[in-house]
């Protein structure tokens, strides 16, 4: 059985308990993912599908005070006796999360430590935003650009796991932003878009296409985080 450090015991006085005892529990869940257990979780995954684990990282840590704490590690993996002609080998991006997931969610596999469910999954099919696979694939994206697969150019601009995603995907001929978001609060997005674009205001048009996919156009002019952080604030 997989251990990590428990938290310390005894009565919390104060009316932020809850808080602090949360904060604990985030603090043991992100030691976790980022510790020697991490590796445990991976190779039960990996295990699981016939193939061992080589070797992995720690890329990213997402953490969500009160929600959970989301890691994304590199990793290479290897089936096969070395040297032999079935011999082989990948590289991919895993995330595994301790948030709360839907049970029974596809492209996704949970592994209990000590006692912790973290949910593990392979980039891009993050299990709670199904239109990223979707936003991912080059043939998708180009057949709403009206190009050619070859000729799209797709960038990763940020990625929230289970949260929202951003790709940037150009053609010779235009630029478009992909917005992925959880698909039951895409139609509230886009109205919002609309009432901005009928007071007059310059926000960019957006088209809903579908599975909780925005296709976002592009806006001149400086982008309101660069004006926000100009003051060095």
């Amino acid at each position: 059985m997989l251990t990590t450090a428990a938290p310390a015991t005894g009565p919390v006085r104060g009316a932020d308990a809850p808080g602090r005892s949360s904060a604990r529990r985030e603090r043991a869940d992100q030691a976790l993912l980022t510790g020697p257990d991490a590796e445990h979780v991976l190779r039960a995954v990996l295990e699981a599908e016939g193939v061992r684990l080589s070797t992995w990282a720690v890329h990213q840590v997402h953490h969500r005070p009160g929600v959970g704490v989301t890691v994304g590690w590199t990793v290479t993996w290897e089936q096969g006796e070395a040297g032999t002609p079935a011999a082989r080998g990948g590289e991919e991006y895993l995330l595994g999360t301790t948030a709360p997931v839907p049970a029974g969610t596809p492209a996704s596999t949970t592994v209990r430590v000590a006692d912790r469910d973290v949910t593990v999954w392979r980039h891009p099919a993050d299990p709670v935003l199904p239109g990223l696979a979707h936003a991912c694939d080059p043939v998708r994206v180009a057949a709403s650009l009206g190009a050619e697969p070859a000729q799209v150019q797709l960038e990763l601009v940020t990625y929230r796991p289970l949260r929202r995603a951003v790709l940037r995907a150009s053609s010779p001929t235009t630029t478009a932003y992909l917005k992925v978001v959880r698909p039951h609060t895409a139609a509230d997005l886009v109205r919002r878009h609309e009432l901005l674009l009928a007071a007059g205001l310059p926000v960019a048009p957006v088209e809903d296409l579908g599975g909780g996919v925005l296709r976002l156009g592009v806006v001149p002019g400086r982008p309101l985080t660069d004006a926000l952080a100009a003051d060095g604030a």
